[in-house]
């Protein structure tokens, strides 16, 4: 009777020992999952990063262009309106 005590604690606690083992495999997954996910995350970082650099870039390079395009000298300058025929307003006519 003793014996066959001692064998099922001995079943239970080997279980108990495979559940643990499975539960800790599980948390190391998950950590090495997390690891990953922070370096994947560090690297999108660094790509927002030199992205953001790029564009900076881009817009510096558009700002000087655009100041240094010169307006038209004045003299050049055609106002249209006078060319503009005046059309009779024949609706609102009494």
């Amino acid at each position: 009777m003793l014996n066959a005590a001692a064998s099922r604690l001995e079943h239970h606690l080997a279980s108990l020992n495979r559940s643990a083992q499975l539960a800790l495999d599980c948390v190391a997954a998950s950590i090495a999952d997390n690891a990953q996910l922070q370096s994947d995350v560090e690297a999108i970082g660094g790509r927002l990063e030199i992205q953001k650099n790029r564009l900076q870039s881009r817009k510096d390079t558009i700002e000087a262009f655009i100041r240094d395009i010169l307006p038209p000298v004045r003299h050049d300058i055609v106002d249209p309106l006078p060319a503009i025929d005046n059309v009779a307003d024949l609706e609102h006519e009494e």
